[in-house]
This record gives C-alpha cells, structure tokens and sequence, in this order.
C-alpha cells in the first residue's frame, strides 16, 4: 500500500507540474510578458458557470486566458450581454446592446498599461469600451465619441483628464470592426494606435500620477454613468502591464489582423505582417515594385500555435466584394470548418491591386506544341497575389459572381487563372468556377507565391459534344497538356478514362 501511494503521489505531482509549466505557454503573438488579461471570444464564454455559450446565449462569465482567473461576468441577467457564434470574419463575438449590457473583471494597476481590442461600434454619442479604474489614483479609459472618433485618455485622482489621444489619421466607422492599441505610461505621452497606424501624440507629456492597486476592469460601460454603455460587438481583449516593443505589437497585431481580417496600416501600403517567431509571412517590400502593387485588402488564413492561431476561413472586412478563401472547405463558421493545416507556422495570405472589375486585356496559353488551339481568357483588371509559407493544403476560393460577370458576354464559362508572375506571362494555368448561387467557386493546390485573376472564355465544342477525338496517323502528336496544376507529385491519385 505504501508503494502504491507513493506513485499516486508522484504521478499527480508531475500532472500539477505539467499544468503550470505548460497550461498557459500560448499568448497573443507569443508575447506574455506581464499579460494580464486575455478575452477572446472563441474560447471560455459562459452562459453559466461552466457550461459554454451557444449562439445567441446571454453571457454571464467570459473567462480569461492568462494565468491570473481575471474572469469578467455579470451576475445581473438584465445586464448581461449576448454572444454571437459568426460575428467578425467567421469567428464569435460578444455583443453590448448600449442600454443595460456591461461585464466586470479586475487588475493590477501599473505605471504603464498597453490595451488591444478588436471591436466595432454603432455609436453616435460617447459610448465608453473600456474602464480601468482603482478609485483613487484615477482611471483609464477607451471610448468612442461618436461614429467615427474613438478616444484614449487618463484621468487623475482630483477628476481631471490629460494624455488625450485620438484615432485623427485613421477613420474608423459604424459598425466596421478596427484593432485598436492604446498605451498609458506615467509621465510620457500615451499612444494610440489603429489598424497598426500610429495616431497624432499628444501635445505635452502627462499622465503624471501613478496608477497603483487593483482596478476594476469594467468592459462596455462606466458604471455610474449608465448612458455610456457600449454598443457594438467585442471580440478580443487583451491588456498588458509592459511597455510593448514596436516589434512584439508587430507579433500581437499580425495574428489579431490573420484572425480578424483586417488590413494592418493604410489600405494600398499596408504593413508586414509577421507570425510568432518573427518570421514575416507578408511582405509589403519586396524591392519588385510590380509584386508590391497588391496591398490591398490584405489577410489571410494560417496556424500559429504560439497564439492559438488556427484561422481556417477569411475574407476581408473591407468589403463583400473580394475572395474567400478556406482549407478545404468554407463554413458558416471557422470552428465549423474541421479542415487541418499540415502543420504549425503555416500560412496562405492573400492581397489585391484594385484594379477593378471591368473586363482587361485577354490572357492567352498555349497548352503545349501539340495542342491545336490556343486558350484565350477575358479577366477582369483586378488581380490577386497569393503568398504561401511553409505548405498549407487545398483551398476552396470564392468570389462573388457579380465581380466577374462584366467578362462573360452570354455563355462563356468562368475560370480561375494563375501564374507564377504578375503580368500572366509564365507557368499560366486555369481552373474552371462552379455557380453556386451568387458565387463562383473553385479549389487549388498553392505553393510558393502565385498570382490569380478572375474571368470567363469560351466553351470548347468536341466533335460529338461527349469526348475528344486524337487522330495519332502522322508525325505530330495530338495530346491535351493539364499542366502542373494540383501538384500530384508524391500524392496518391487515380486517372480514369472511357
């Protein structure tokens, strides 16, 4: 018995040992250095104590990610805010109605505090996001002044507020999801940032007094002013006590900006995104002035296991008019979409040119010199560049029809063509779209970095309408080349023919 008891001991010791060692190793772009607070609203929203929310449940506790059980909840069920399962690009979110929703947390208070959020507000009048206060060396807060002006400011302990910031680079608007990063630090001129745009300093250096205690954390309201509840959705909350490096908020931002898809910096110019290590899995510089054009409505999808990053569908919330594109499959949901990335540090990111959709110049191929006839496609001027890293697998894409149509004089069918360059000079390849409702659709094996556009061409007539005929009787060879288009080498596969 003894012996026996040893063992149990042991063995639940290294399970305890396991638990805090490695339980709480993922952070937001691998930064967890003084992380505090961790909301995220695709993991621990609780319609009660532990019984997880499902769609359009109201919320009661939403749990934190860090070590430190800083759990936000709301025991008044009047004022409790509801949780969405496909809020912002296919992942959940938490919705405050402006009227009665608030959550509260706790935390440590710091002389220097960086806060990221992803949100969106339908506000037309001072709707507070963000409180942090400790009752009596002043507060902190995030608020939106109306639908287009959100605000960062410190308030001392007598009630006056200084270190004023605002977003006066970069709109934001109703209802369109933004990455907002405000930095309070004692004495210094606070930092506002917005889609990774640093916005205008503030004149003078203030925030002089010292945030000390713990603070409440109250998330979509100030409590003793019920009129400056938050409405709009919130989908991730993170706050540091740690002046964050340019470098780590590039980590932090890049997988908020993956997951969310939101173009980091001004849209056209766009900023490098980069994953946990460092590694940079979109590059806004190459030094090739044409392959730089496609920095428009960046994102993408991709598996960072630092972060917790396993984003399996995405589309940019800039606009409906654009690509998605999924592992496999496009779901309702991301958490739908069972799809499996090959492996960790992989990413697909995509951008366009905005060059529009009126109908360009056609694209030829010649499918080989035993082909009778040259493939002709009208695409339309918008073009795509696609960025692989490391390997990810098949991808369903879809595009809106309407995107498209402007090529497609009354019968043409719609196709998908890729190229190794830019101007669809080398390796050109396409694949034909499925209508499906108000989309086309198609699927495609990437690597390394390929360039896509959209258009339509004409229908080949075979001779009997059901196959193709090779008369092989002279000296030249009558074949139809498919090109490398799925990359089959080292895959199981099967050719059929009749």
């Amino acid at each position: 018995m003894k012996t026996f008891q040893l063992r149990k001991n042991y063995g639940i010791c290294v399970i305890l040992f396991f638990y805090l060692s490695f339980g709480y190793t993922q952070s937001p772009g691998g930064i967890n250095t003084d992380l505090k607070l961790w909301l995220k609203a695709n993991y621990g929203v609780e319609e009660d104590i532990s019984d997880s929310a499902e769609d359009s449940d109201d919320v009661k506790r939403w749990l934190d990610n860090t070590v430190n059980a800083n759990h936000a909840i709301q025991i008044t069920n009047s004022k409790r805010p509801t949780y969405y399962q496909g809020g912002i690009n296919f992942n959940p979110i938490v919705n405050f109605d402006g009227s009665n929703h608030e959550l509260k947390s706790s935390i440590v208070a710091n002389s220097v505090m960086t806060i990221f959020a992803i949100t969106d507000g339908t506000n037309s009048s001072t709707k507070s996001l963000l409180h942090l206060d400790n009752g009596t060396n002043g507060s902190i807060e995030m608020k939106q002044l109306n639908s287009n002006t959100l605000e960062g400011r410190y308030t001392d302990s007598a009630g006056t507020s200084s270190g004023i910031v605002t977003n006066d680079i970069t709109n934001v608007s109703s209802g369109i999801p933004y990455l907002v990063n405000y930095r309070y630090v004692e004495s210094k001129k606070s930092r506002f940032f917005i889609n990774g745009t640093l916005q205008s300093l503030p004149a003078t250096n203030t925030n002089a007094d010292t945030l000390s205690g713990t603070m409440d954390a109250n998330i979509g309201s100030i409590p003793s002013d019920p009129t400056t509840r938050w409405e709009g959705d919130l989908a991730e909350l993170i706050i540091y006590n740690y002046k964050i490096s340019q470098a780590e908020r590039q980590k932090i931002e890049s997988y908020l900006a993956v997951k969310y898809g939101i173009t980091l910096g001004a849209n056209g110019s766009s900023l490098n995104y980069t994953d946990s290590d460092g590694t940079v899995i979109w590059d806004v510089d190459t030094g090739n002035t044409t392959n730089d054009a496609f920095n428009y409505n960046v994102t993408g999808i991709g598996r960072d296991d630092t972060s917790e990053l396993e984003q399996k569908q995405s589309k940019t919330i800039n606009t409906s008019d654009d690509l998605t594109i999924g592992i496999k499959t496009i779901e309702t949901t991301n958490t739908q979409n069972t799809s499996e990335f090959f492996a960790d540090k992989t990413f697909l990111m995509w951008g366009n040119d905005n060059g529009g959709t009126s109908p360009a110049s056609p694209i030829t191929k010649d499918f080989g010199s035993g082909a009778s006839s040259i493939s002709s496609v009208t695409p339309i001027s918008q073009k795509w560049k696609i960025v692989i890293k490391d390997s990810v697998p098949t991808v369903k894409l879809s595009i809106p029809e309407s995107m498209v149509s402007s090529t497609n004089t009354g019968g043409p069918i719609y196709v998908m063509v890729v190229s190794d360059d830019a101007n669809f000079s080398t390796n050109v390849t396409s694949v034909t779209m499925n209508d499906v409702g108000t989309e086309l659709e198609t699927e495609f094996y990437f690597e390394d970095t390929k360039y896509i556009t959209f258009g339509s061409t004409s229908q080949v007539s075979l001779n009997n309408g059901r196959s193709a005929y090779f008369n092989n009787t002279g000296s030249t060879d009558t074949y139809l080349d498919a090109g490398n288009v799925n990359n089959l080498d080292s895959l199981d596969f099967t050719i059929s023919a009749w």
